[in-house]
């Protein structure tokens, strides 16, 4: 299973598969591309003509299963399943679609989500979702070599992507940004898986992955000289291939958890970045809406204490109203004459 995602991070949704069509219970049943109506085990559309199927969309799926787990990927074939059913070949497209639908039928199916509880934090959490992608992995190798041609559609996907999610709902990340983060992550688990079963491959019945990166420490000391291959030269000095006797199973354990590390300080940072972002988010409000210049209150009241800055006695006639018969006739009442 893996997380795909179109431009800037979005994921991409599959053709004719629109934001409204996840109303099952009231949408138009045109709106569900086939493959997804198989994927959540829809109801099939009556056929027009012919007997009643006597298959059905899991029968077909868990035998191609069977046969993947048994054999690998390659074994899955149609006709292999036609054989293993008892029926002809072309009788299953009615319930699978395409070669490339069973595919994607079968990454689904095969990927049911574990029901432990994730710790708390979104950084052991997601280290924790990290390493049971691995575990599927290593459970079920086929699930990695299959094509992601399109975006997590089927239940138990949406299932991985909810339990990436949880982590990170936590965090000031926006959803744009936690998609990103767990498209990473997920495409991560899923390279890491197919390096390790590649260099397996490639090396002899038996020999460990630690053994062998020793003899191609060996080999290329040889070969590398520091004025050629300065720091190529001073990597190959280091203890980085040394001899030691660790299984392959640790050894590509260690390698994955010391990746999976790195992604996650990448991560760090960001996450960082938006808790500081929103911190600053909120300061800039709490200014706009604090109480305004303390000076400028007791201004705007006319509270202001003119002892200092005035005196009366001295000038008599600096507020304007010093001259009695001034005010007087300001009054135009007072005057008796």
């Amino acid at each position: 299973m893996g997380v795909g995602v179109g431009p800037a991070g979005r994921m991409a949704v599959p053709e004719g598969f629109g934001p409204r069509s996840h109303r099952i219970g009231s949408m138009n049943e045109d709106a569900v591309p086939d493959l997804i109506r198989r994927q959540w085990r829809l109801p099939e559309r009556p056929a027009r003509l012919g007997r009643k199927p006597t298959l059905d969309v899991d029968t077909v799926i868990d035998a191609a299963i069977e046969l993947a787990d048994a054999a690998g990927l390659e074994a899955a074939t149609l006709p292999r399943i036609s054989e293993k059913l008892g029926v002809t070949a072309m009788s299953l497209y009615r319930h699978i679609g395409s070669k490339e639908d069973l595919l994607q039928l079968m990454m689904d199916a095969a990927s049911e989500p574990p029901t432990t509880s994730a710790p708390a934090g979104w950084r052991p959490g997601l280290r924790h979702w990290a390493l049971e992608f691995w575990e599927l992995y290593r459970r079920r190798p086929w699930i990695a070599h299959i094509p992601l041609h399109r975006a997590p559609s089927g239940p138990n996907q949406i299932a991985w992507v909810e339990r990436g999610l949880a982590p990170l709902a936590s965090t000031r990340l926006t959803g744009e940004q936690k998609i990103r983060a767990i498209n990473l992550l997920s495409g991560f688990v899923r390279q890491s898986h197919l390096l390790a079963q590649d260099l397996h491959e490639g090396r002899p019945a038996g020999q460990a992955q630690a053994q062998a990166e020793h003899e191609y420490g060996l080999a290329l000391a040889r070969l590398i000289t520091a004025d050629r291959f300065p720091h190529v030269a001073e990597m190959l000095a280091s203890d980085v291939f040394a001899e030691s006797d660790e299984t392959t199973q640790v050894t590509e354990r260690k390698d994955f958890i010391d990746g999976l590390e790195l992604v996650l300080d990448g991560l760090e940072v960001r996450v960082q970045d938006a808790e500081a972002r929103a911190g600053a988010d909120l300061d800039t409000e709490a200014d706009a809406d604090g109480d305004p210049d303390t000076e400028s209150d007791t201004e705007a009241d006319g509270d202001i204490d003119h002892g200092s800055d005035c005196d009366c006695d001295s000038d008599p006639d600096a507020d304007g109203n010093a001259d009695p018969d001034a005010d007087t006739d300001a009054g135009g009442d007072a005057r008796t004459n």
